[in-house]
This record gives C-alpha cells, structure tokens and sequence, in this order.
C-alpha cells in the first residue's frame, strides 16, 4: 500500500509540471518540479586487524524529487527521499528489504500576513540553526556534509517560524517546533510536558542568498554575513521514554543514547539541550571567477541529574568555481567530551576520551558543458576518529557507522584512534 501511495505521489507531481510554463498572475499558481541523484563511491585506508585494511564501497547515496510554487500569497515546498541514509529500510513479511519513500520537507510560506515584513514558515523542514545545516544537500560543494555536522547536525523538525528580513541587512529566523524529529507518528499516550524545541538565527547580510529561504542575494562583487544561532529544549516525558529519545531520525551523537548515556539511563530524567553557534560567509565573484568561504562554530551541551556533556566543534571551508571547475578545501574539529559512552564498559570508563578529532578534505567539482552534471572527487582524511574493533571481525569507523560504539560492551572488543586516508567521489545528476 504504501508503495502504491508512493507511486501515485511521484506520477502525481510529474504530471504537474506542466503548470511550469504558466503565466504568474493574482489567481494563477506556479509549480516547478525538480530531481537529484548522488552515487557515492568511496575507497578508504583503515587499519583492520582482522580484514582488509582496504575497503572500497558503492552506494546509490541520495535520490530526492521535489516540488515548489506558489499561489496567492503563499509558497509552498516539498522533497521526497527516494534513496539514501535518509530512507527507512524495513522488512515485509516475506522477509525481503525494499526502501520506502521517506517525507524530507513540506511547508508553506505565508507571504507577509497581516501586511507585517515577516514571513511565517509552518510544516515540516530544516531547523534554522547553523549555515551547514540549513543548507540543501543538492547545493553543497562537497560530498557529505562535515565531521561536526554527525555531533550537533537536527536536521528536520515541524513546527513554525517567524522570518524576515528588518531593514536592508538584518535578518532574524524565530522557531518553535516539537524536538522530536521529522515524521513522528501519532501517538495519544501519557506525557509530562518540558519545553519544545526553540531556536533563533539572527544576523547581517549583505548580498549573499539567504540559506534558510533559499532565495534573495545580488550579483555585486562583494557580498557577506554573518549569524548568531541559539537553541534550547526541555526534553519531555512521553509514556515510558521521553521526546528526545524518540527521535528517531536526524540524531545528532549529542542525542544518541548510545553516546550520551545519561540521556538514556533509567529511571528517566527530563534534562535540557542547550547549543550555540557562529557562522560566516564571505563571497568575491569576477568576470572569470568566484571565491566562496564559509566559517562555522557550535558549542552543544546536554545535562540531567546524571551528568552533563559538553562538545564543540568548527569548520572553515574555500572553494573557488570557474566555469567548469571548482576546487575546495575544508578543515573541520570536534572536540568531544571525555564521558561520551560513558557506563557501556565498566572496564572502559572514557571508550571515546577528549582528544579532538579532525577531517581535511580537499576538493576538485566539474561540470559538464552544458549538461546539469557535476562530478566531486574529494581526497579525505580523517584524523584521530575513534574506529571500534569487534574481536574476530574487523574494524568499524564510528564518524561512518556510530552505533557501533555498543561493540566496546563486549569482552575483546575495542575502540581505537586512528587517521583514516579516502578517496571519495560522486556524480550528481539535476533536472
């Protein structure tokens, strides 16, 4: 059933497109559909005690259709996931595994109600906190999204959001949304309420699109800006777990409970998230080229009676396009906190420990003639990620398989630090 809902949706959308060409007027809608997908190969250098130390990987990565258009005063936007980390992957009864089609956005825009200067955003899509993660997946410059990015990246929520721009430079995004993640069901069970999921993104910016409206921005040499992000929740109980442990999808490590224990420890306590972050963006275009740069730092903080935790983590990112080409480099840190795992091995009190682990990652994008086709060749290198050892086995980097952390649980297992060299590429196709 599902499938036959999905299908009906996807021919339901193409067949749409053809209100494309329509002229915009008072009463007339617009609609325009669109389409992405990322293979991803990657060969990586890990040192494996027990099997290669070489592993080579194809995965189909992402594949997203999505539709956007407006009618009145209202604009409305939505993606599907067809494939990749973001589909669910259950098994049927007959005991085979097939991808469902997975709601990523769906939100409307109403246009200046009440004739204010502000927008009001309501639906399912990105929470308006740092520039990396309001960022669409189609319009990055790289393959994946950075190593701080798994620690505080919360993806999509649903909820609604005052934003607007005061003035000429100032622009302010002023979020409610649940905290418990995208396409929660419903469920009618017993709660004791906390406090949702609230944040603010407030900055200057002088000619460069807005990330969270994906429009506005000018072609003058010089643009830039600069934001302030905020975020707070106070997790609620909600039958026999709470609302942040049941967030099932975009799971920052910072709330996976197999990292930070004392989110999940029992008997449950209703502990708070508190996160804080800087971004920047600075972009120089010429008749020839351009020179992008991007700068991010979060703090994150999670606390319960049980203990508290704290992380940070950066990136700074360059990338300068011509036509056809474009070459990046990022660096990336996170600073993680020493209690992290912290109860899964009395043996091994700090299985992850302090030390700070890092990425470098240097970039080399074309594109093809006139085709809306891009190929990314990028030269990772992870430094001093932790890689957990199952005995007998092999080796697991966590930053790419976290949940394996449980592993140090059992006796003979380990978890290690390691520099990890890759060789990581993807063709993207847009229509």
């Amino acid at each position: 059933m599902k499938r036959l809902l999905s299908l009906s949706l996807l021919a339901t959308l193409v067949a749409a497109a053809g209100l494309r060409a329509q002229p915009r007027g008072e009463d007339k809608p617009t609609l325009t559909v669109g389409g992405m997908i990322r293979p991803v190969w990657l060969l990586q250098r890990v040192d494996d005690p027990f099997r290669d130390k070489t592993q080579v990987y194809h995965f189909f990565g992402r594949a997203r259709l999505y539709a956007q258009g407006t009618y009145r005063d209202v604009r409305f936007y939505t993606e599907l996931a067809l494939a990749g980390r973001e589909v669910e992957i259950p098994t049927s009864g007959g005991g085979t595994w097939g991808p469902n089609t997975v709601l990523l956005d769906f939100y409307f825009d109403l246009l200046e109600p009440l004739s204010l200067p502000f927008h009001v955003r309501l639906g399912q899509y990105r929470t308006p906190f740092g520039l990396e993660q309001i960022t669409r997946y189609r319009d990055l410059p790289f393959v994946e999204r950075s190593l701080p990015y798994l620690f505080f990246g919360l993806g999509r929520d649903y909820g609604a959001t005052l934003y607007g721009t005061y003035g000429e430079w100032l622009d302010v995004a002023l979020t409610v949304q649940s905290g418990t993640g995208r396409n929660l069901p419903e469920r009618y069970i017993p709660m004791r309420l906390g406090t949702p999921l609230l944040a603010a993104r407030v900055g200057l910016n002088s000619g460069l699109p807005d990330g969270f409206r994906h429009e506005g921005g000018t072609e003058k040499p010089l643009a830039g800006s600069v934001y302030l992000n905020a975020l707070y929740v106070k997790d609620s109980f909600v039958g026999h777990s709470s609302a942040l442990q049941v967030r099932l999808k975009d799971k920052p490590l910072l709330l996976n409970g197999n990292w930070n224990t004392f989110l999940s420890r029992r008997p449950l306590d209703r502990g708070t998230l508190r996160m804080f972050g800087l971004d920047g963006a600075l972009r120089y275009r010429s008749e020839r080229w351009t020179l992008s740069a991007e700068a991010e730092y979060t703090q994150g903080a999670y606390k319960n009676t049980y203990g508290e935790l704290s992380l940070s983590g950066g990136r700074l990112q360059a990338v300068l396009s011509t036509e056809k080409l474009d070459l990046g480099l990022r660096y990336a840190f996170v600073r993680p906190d020493a209690d992290l795992g912290k109860g899964l091995n009395a043996q091994v009190p700090e299985p992850i420990g302090d030390k700070g682990m890092g990425e470098l990652t240097p970039m080399l994008a074309y594109r093809f003639m006139r085709a809306p086709v891009k190929l990314i060749l990028e030269l990772p290198v992870w430094f001093d990620v932790p890689v957990a050892i199952e005995n007998g086995i092999g080796a697991y980097p966590l930053h790419q398989q976290p949940d394996q952390i449980t592993y140090i649980r059992t006796a003979g297992n380990r978890i290690e630090r390691q520099t990890i060299y890759g060789l990581q590429a993807t063709l993207q196709l847009r229509f």
